[in-house]
């Protein structure tokens, strides 16, 4: 745009434009702001005409897309991905050629179409589906057929008819729920079907109870008539979520009556599973009844949401502690929300030999009081030593004085990777954790990794880091120490504080020969990993 003579004076100098100047200074920048919106446009238009993007490859785009979207997909997620697939062609394509992208779907149960879900799954290839269905708000009271919500003829269809699905995730109020829920083709007009069905070749199987705990409605007592029967015959990983307490027992003040038992172990059986998890707050023999089933678990789940299990006088644990509680193939054990005292008492009568991964998420008491823990644990490791090669070792969620922390770990030699998630210290005076790791460290040989996650600065100084560190350099007390150490990971809570102090320990000579020498460290704020 050509400057306007008549208004040379005004950018040439500090003088008031005269009302008729001003309105055509106003359009003037009117007209160049279009040009630039334009302009920018265009520029967008022409640079990504050479962008990298167009340069990758399908197989790369298709990554990408799994990094966006989630695993299995909801209503949303499912629109997202068709959205992707309308970008372009070639992004359609990267998606059609992704068919894990295809293989998980959550859908609800009003929602559930058998043509639809079938399409979507076409796309799939051979992949290993997932199935998650979300129930509608059932009423708990409901146990005739007639009257339940959860029976669905598309999705027992689907079940029938449909293509395979590894794992399938469902909600019911209630065993009597689930029953009605599989009727239709355990004992319908399907039964003459030839096998294997989809239902009869799922793998993996998640089963919540939401509602008023009722294994059956005929006959309570009686494991023939569970509604535990109903899981999928060819499941080799199962997972129970069982209601809290309080839901399940409104008419017992929130507590499972003392002659209830669950029979899953009578009427399912547990020894076909390499993976079983459960979730239960009922306290008393419940969890051991049905893991002392489990003979040929590799992987172990127990929340035992704060609850406890029974004492030494109980039927069930006498039992255990003469015979033990064997589980012979038993690699990797994770405890949610659990005490020190119900985890002794685990450790106390368990027998894994072959253990390799432990992993502890603390409850809701977060100040240990765990002096049976240590001597358990220490014995747990002790009867495993034959094959004791490594332990990856996890603890979560609870605070230690010094002393104890030291001597959990240091019951453990074989250790090979740490992880101390959300792990305090109380009385600690002078000491924290990386200097209570220092003194432990030597009683720690094997150990490979060494990760302090979510931090607080008050318990973990990252100023003490670098004296933890230079036992790579120099040993402890004459004892080898972190010899064998290949990564190093701290994060903190308190970002704020702990921002200048990871600066200075990335800068610190150890941290820079540690990583010249081919260690991975990483120190830093709260996700820094």
């Amino acid at each position: 745009m050509e400057e306007n003579s008549d208004l040379a004076h005004i950018f040439s100098s500090n003088v008031v434009p005269k009302p008729i100047e001003a309105t055509i200074v106003r359009a003037n920048i009117d007209s160049l702001t279009s040009k630039i919106f334009h302009l920018e446009k265009e520029l967008q238009r022409q640079r990504a005409a050479i962008s990298a993007v167009r340069k990758l490859t399908l197989e790369i785009l298709g990554q990408i897309f799994k990094l966006v979207l989630p695993d299995c997909l909801d209503r949303a997620a499912r629109f997202q991905l068709i959205d992707l697939c309308l970008v372009s062609k070639s992004w359609c394509d990267a998606a059609r050629q992704t068919p894990s992208l295809w293989r998980g779907i959550r859908v609800e149960y009003a929602d559930v179409s058998y043509d639809k879900i079938l399409a979507w799954y076409g796309r799939s290839g051979s992949t290993l589906r997932t199935l998650e269905v979300i129930p509608p708000d059932i009423d708990d009271e409901c146990m005739e057929l007639d009257d339940c919500q959860s029976p669905n003829d598309e999705l027992r269809q689907l079940l029938t008819f449909g293509p395979t699905i590894n794992h399938l995730s469902i909600k019911c109020s209630s065993g009597q729920c689930f029953t009605n829920f599989t009727f239709g083709w355990i004992w319908g007009d399907n039964v003459s079907l030839p096998e294997p069905r989809p239902w009869d070749s799922i793998k993996s199987f998640n089963f919540t109870l939401t509602g008023r705990w009722e294994e059956s409605a005929v006959n309570p007592d009686e494991p023939g008539d569970s509604g535990f029967m109903w899981i999928p015959p060819a499941v080799v990983s199962l997972q129970i979520n069982l209601p809290d307490s309080s839901v399940a027992f409104p008419f017992d003040n929130g507590m499972a009556p003392p002659d209830m038992r669950i029979h899953l172990a009578e009427a399912w059986t547990l020894d076909t599973l390499t993976s079983f998890s459960i979730s239960c707050n009922w306290g008393g023999p419940h969890i051991l009844e049905i893991v002392k089933h489990c003979k040929n678990v590799e992987t172990l789940t127990i929340d035992f949401k704060n609850s406890e299990l029974p004492d030494s006088r109980a039927a069930v644990m006498k039992q255990l502690s003469r015979v033990g509680l064997s589980l012979v193939k038993l690699r990797t054990l994770r405890l949610r929300q659990v005490s020190p005292s119900t985890a002794g008492k685990l450790f106390r009568v368990l027998k894994a030999p072959v253990l390799a991964q432990l992993d502890i998420s603390f409850g809701e008491v977060k100040i240990w009081q765990g002096k049976k823990f240590d001597d358990e644990l220490g014995r747990l490791v002790q009867q495993s030593s034959t094959a004791f090669r490594s332990l990856n070792l996890r603890l979560h969620n609870v605070s230690f004085p010094p002393d104890d922390l030291s001597n959990t770990l240091s019951a453990l030699p074989s250790i090979s990777h740490l992880t101390l998630d959300e792990v305090g210290l109380v009385n600690h005076g002078r000491k924290d954790i990386f200097s209570v790791l220092r003194e432990a460290v030597k009683y720690l040989p094997h150990i490979e990794v060494i990760e302090i996650l979510n931090a607080s600065t008050k318990s973990a100084s990252p100023s003490s880091i670098p004296s933890l560190l230079g036992l790579w350099k120099k040993p402890f007390n004459g004892q080898p120490a972190l010899n064998r150490l290949r990564s190093f990971a701290a994060t903190f809570k308190d970002t704020k504080e702990a921002g200048s102090q990871s600066y200075n320990v990335d800068e610190t000579e150890i941290v820079q020969e540690l990583r010249r020498s081919g260690l991975l460290v990483n120190v830093g704020p709260v996700g820094a990993t």
